[in-house]
């Protein structure tokens, strides 16, 4: 019996570690697109890393309904900054491998 119990602790604890893995890795991915997007706006000190938080503090919120995506796509069309979606996905995309591979290491 103690065998089943150890397995299904270990079980648990590795399912917990994935989990606040990939919560870490979307938080940090955000933060590194908020700070991509606030560069792009011309923003620096302060005012940049403001923003970048708030994009996670944002994506984080069950309120929102915007993804962070959608968020800085139509923050960067409001300050005038040429940028499409796609753009803003790849850059997305790029900011998960980043987040990823820098938490893993």
């Amino acid at each position: 019996m103690d065998t089943m119990e150890n397995r299904e602790r270990a079980f648990e604890a590795h399912f917990v570690f994935k989990e606040e893995m990939a919560f870490t890795v979307a938080t940090y991915r955000n933060r590194l697109l908020g700070l991509w997007a606030g560069e792009q706006m011309g923003l620096t000190g302060g005012a940049l890393d403001g923003y970048a938080q708030d994009v996670v503090h944002q994506s984080l919120s069950p309120q929102s309904a915007l993804d962070p995506v959608e968020r800085v796509a139509r923050d960067l069309m409001a300050k005038g900054v040429a940028s499409s979606l796609d753009e803003v996905r790849e850059k997305f995309e790029a900011c998960a491998m980043s987040a990823a591979a820098r938490l893993a290491a």
